[in-house]
């Protein structure tokens, strides 16, 4: 096409923009819901107790042994990450029973 520049800088951050779109609502996750992910991956990587039950509830169910991806501000493809294994992970955390005050179900 004559006459047109396109900045390859700008056409990649655009492609980039709609990949994580269309991964985003694959996972049919609510950007609301985000801060509840936060602070339930939050506990789970800071308890090595919780850890150890959510090994052992995987286990028992026959499933692989997976961790949640905890994200990180400076990834931008980390809170994609961070819910999606959540959503893998939702049987075995809301199965376990591995927290008192947390819940996986309105993930």
């Amino acid at each position: 096409m004559r006459g047109i520049e396109l900045d390859p800088a700008k056409t990649a951050k655009a492609m980039v923009e709609t990949k994580y779109q269309q991964e985003k609502e694959k996972t049919k996750v609510e950007v609301q819901k985000v801060p509840a992910a936060r602070k339930l991956v939050g506990y789970f990587r800071s308890s090595t107790t919780v850890k150890e039950k959510l090994d052992l509830v995987q286990e028992h169910m026959g499933k692989p042994k997976k961790k949640l991806i905890q994200e990180v501000e400076t990834r931008w493809y980390s809170s994609f990450q961070m819910l999606e294994r959540l959503v893998e992970l939702r049987e075995p955390v809301s199965t376990g029973r591995l927290t008192n005050w947390y819940s996986c179900a309105d993930l």
